[in-house]
């Protein structure tokens, strides 16, 4: 390095810089283009995971339509099927448009995977179709298809959680995903109830497979909100705000209780059109939660893209300014260089004081020029007067004197050369004596007495001067040897002595202050303190130094900040996560107990359905005993009939009877007033005779009035018989439909008794199913609560750290 010139030194310095300046700006700008590439990344595949929405929400849809087809025998939703049909095709022909424009760059091997497999299955579809509209494929089978389908798309929209580093972009595609999960399980719930109401019954297991549905729509919903931005929560609150909800809800209600009876006497067509309103207000979310996410990588992406096209462009013009500068500044050092050192060696070559140095600016070299012109012209004035000086010693002349004033050495030089006039002899072979002391390093050496006395002190003074200064020098050097940075040179030196001990001084303090600020700082980060810094300016060796500190603080102080964020960050993750899990534990224990619940009422459900198919067997045995007293009473009625007609023959007959008695009863009562007259006739001997013709006579007439009254009572008694006869004729009548319907009942009965062994055994298989929910949910219970237990140990090992974190301050 000694040996470079100025111009290469600069030259080194500038590559050196340059490189570096090089080096780390690229780094920047690498790491800007790869951000600004993964965010490009993001942007495409959100957008593609919108496009696979779209196919999922057309695909969720002809399931539910495919379903409620073939469940109703194609009798329903044939329009609305084939409608559905084209605008699934035109999400198909828009994402696989999007397929094809994907990069290498962007699509990953595992997403090709997905896609693929994609692909690969809805190669099946138009198979499917085929089959469902020419009803050769069961409901299940149909629903199975779309839902597998549907699985793999979520599979696909799901793995792009994956591909971005942002976090808040990571939760939205979470939330995203989430919110799709229970769409698709409101699909499926449209499929399965479509189905039933236009069976109106469950088929087997169907009503489980509800439950779950709408199980799993809770769970993904509330993980949803968990995730998701408060704007897309509020957004969801309000569009769901509708009263079809409720009326969807009065359904489930309905569905519940008559799950295992069927006969739910609902509309497949309304609920069909219900719940596609309700996932429609869904896919409004959808929608909404897509584009959201859609614009959120687009705005990554400029912001990237921003800030890698500032960080390229600043790295170009920095380096083309740094080499403008360098090369400016380079030519004009060199420049000036080039002058001074030209000039002195002209002077060097010539010995011609007179030639000036060109003063080439007002920087440090243009002072650097004037002053070596002035020094040069004093220079070349005191040579002028000592060759005068010592041309009329040379002759023998010594009273010639420097008459010119100087400075410093130059004007002790002029003393001496005046004073040299008086003896120079005596002075020569006195300097001689001294020149050869401080040849051999001695600096105590002195002229003799008899040299002039103002010579003598000149000398004297400035060999003490020398000698004092070059002790104070080493002690000085010794000290810093030993680490000790507090010693000084404070002798009075004039000159350039004066200005090398002031130079030395300056770098001792400089050293010191330095070595102080520098221990001042580490004893502060010792102490956990990382906002100290070097405060003084220093140059060289010592600068970079103290800026290494500064650099080595600053970054500290960051590392145990990101550290105390993240502590903070894992503590309140740690603190969500133990509430999540206390409140699933909560849920759990609930639906274990509610499990429990219910085990015990389809227990009782078992006993009442047992019960009811004895109750129903024993009816069925009651109503042919009934068959049989109603045969017979209906073979009594037809008898009470033909005796009723034979009473009603008989009250003629006597009512026939009644009247002869009535017409003796008056012939009598003419009788017996004819004897009454005889009697009369014959005076006293008849009277005798006419008191029994009077009370034949009474008896004649209350035999006509009793006849009378009993013609009257025989009359009504043919009334009542008649009356009777008609009533015991309905009465036969009715006891033949009696007959009729209660065989009717008999049967009915017979069938609801197999029917209640039917439900028996479904009802045990119920049993069973409960029997491992529960036995899953104790296990759920458990993990949940060991969750939660990892939960509050990761909180608790947080808190240790942000102790740990917090002793520093930053």
């Amino acid at each position: 390095m000694k040996n470079l010139t100025i111009k290469n030194k600069l030259r080194l310095l500038v590559l050196v810089s340059l490189g570096l300046a090089f080096y780390f700006g690229i780094l920047h700008v690498w790491t800007t283009y790869h951000n600004k590439t993964e965010m490009h990344r993001t942007s495409v595949l959100a957008l593609l995971g919108s496009d696979m929405g779209d196919l999922l929400h057309d695909s969720q849809t002809e399931r539910g339509l495919s379903a409620g087809y073939l469940a109703s025998k194609g009798a329903q939703f044939s329009t609305e099927l084939a409608q559905n049909k084209k605008r699934f095709d035109q999400s198909l022909t828009q994402l696989k448009q999007e397929v094809e424009l994907l990069d290498a760059e962007i699509n990953s091997k595992k997403l090709d995977q997905y896609l693929k497999a994609i692909l690969t299955y809805l190669n099946r579809l138009e198979s499917v179709r085929q089959k469902v509209t020419s009803l050769e494929m069961t409901v299940p089978e149909a629903v199975s298809y779309y839902s597998q389908l549907n699985k793999r798309l979520l599979g696909a929209i799901e793995y792009l959680s994956h591909i971005s580093s942002d976090a808040d972009m990571t939760r939205k595609i979470v939330a995203y995903i989430s919110f799709l999960e229970a769409k698709e399980r409101a699909g499926m719930e449209r499929a399965v109830l479509t189905s039933t109401f236009s069976q109106d019954r469950f088929v087997p297991r169907a009503y489980q497979q509800f439950v779950k549905l709408v199980s799993a729509q809770e769970s993904y919903l509330h993980l949803f909100k968990v995730t998701g931005a408060p704007e897309s929560i509020d957004f969801f609150g309000k569009t769901l705000n509708t009263p079809v909800l409720k009326e969807i809800d009065t359904i489930y209600g309905v569905v519940n209780t008559r799950q295992a009876i069927g006969g739910f006497g609902i509309d497949p067509n309304h609920w069909f059109e219900l719940i596609t309103q309700k996932i429609d207000k869904l896919r409004e979310v959808e929608i909404y939660l897509s584009q959201k996410l859609v614009s959120k990588g687009q705005a990554l992406y400029a912001a990237q893209q921003q800030t890698f096209m500032i960080s390229f462009i600043v790295l170009i013009a920095g380096m083309v300014l740094i080499i403008l500068l360098a090369t400016v500044i380079i030519r004009n050092v060199s420049a000036s260089v080039a002058q001074i050192k030209q000039t002195m060696q002209e002077i060097e070559d010539t010995g011609n004081l007179s030639l000036q140095v060109p003063v080439l600016g007002k920087d440090e070299f243009g002072d650097i020029a004037q002053s070596y012109n002035r020094f040069t012209q004093n220079f070349k004035g005191m040579m002028d007067q000592t060759n005068d000086v010592l041309s009329k010693i040379a002759s023998g002349d010594f009273t010639g004197r420097m008459e010119q004033p100087l400075k410093g050495d130059l004007e002790t030089l002029r003393q001496g050369v005046n004073g040299s006039a008086e003896s120079v002899d005596f002075m020569m072979s006195q300097l001689s004596v001294v020149m050869e002391g401080l040849a051999k390093g001695d600096f105590s050496v002195r002229m003799d007495q008899k040299v002039p006395k103002a010579f003598r002190a000149q000398v004297d003074g400035a060999l003490g001067i020398i000698s004092s200064a070059f002790k104070e020098v080493g002690m000085a050097m010794q000290a810093m040897k030993e680490g000790q940075y507090s010693a000084r040179v404070t002798s009075e030196i004039p000159g350039e002595l004066n200005e090398m001990k002031v130079a030395i001084n300056a770098a001792l303090s400089n050293l010191e202050a330095g070595i102080n600020e520098i221990n001042k700082v580490m004893g502060a980060q010792a102490q956990g303190d990382l906002v100290l810094r070097v405060q003084g300016q220093y140059q060289g060796a010592l600068g970079e130094l103290t800026q290494a500190i500064n650099h080595s603080s600053i970054q500290m102080a960051s590392v145990i900040s990101d550290v105390k964020n993240t502590a903070n960050t894992v503590k309140v993750a740690a603190s969500e996560v133990a509430q999540g899990s206390d409140s699933i534990s909560d849920r759990s224990q609930s639906q274990a107990a509610s499990l429990e619940e219910t085990s015990a009422s389809i227990e009782q459900m078992t006993a009442v359905i047992n019960q009811a198919t004895d109750l129903a067997d024993q009816a069925s045995s009651l109503a042919n005993e009934a068959i049989i007293s109603s045969q017979k009473g209906s073979e009594v009625m037809s008898e009470t009939v033909s005796a009723m007609e034979r009473i009603y023959e008989v009250s003629i007959s006597i009512n026939d009877i009644i009247s002869l008695i009535d017409n003796i009863a008056f012939q009598t009562n003419l009788l017996a007033l004819n004897a009454a007259v005889e009697a009369a006739r014959a005076g006293e001997h008849g009277r005798g005779f006419a008191v029994v013709a009077s009370e034949v006579r009474n008896l004649a007439g209350r035999s006509a009035d009793a006849a009378k009254d009993i013609k009257i009572l025989i009359e009504k008694t043919n009334t009542e018989v008649s009356v009777g006869t008609e009533l015991v004729k309905s009465s036969g009548d009715a006891l033949n439909e009696i007959n009729q319907q209660v065989g009717e009942v008999s049967t009915m009965v017979s069938e609801m008794a197999r029917g209640s062994k039917e439900q028996a055994l479904g009802i045990d298989q119920i049993n069973i199913a409960m029997g491992s929910l529960d036995q899953a949910t104790q296990e759920n219970a458990a993990l949940v609560e060991e969750t939660a237990s990892a939960a509050v140990q990761m909180t608790n090992d947080a808190d240790v750290l942000a102790e740990v974190v917090d002793k520093f301050k930053v």
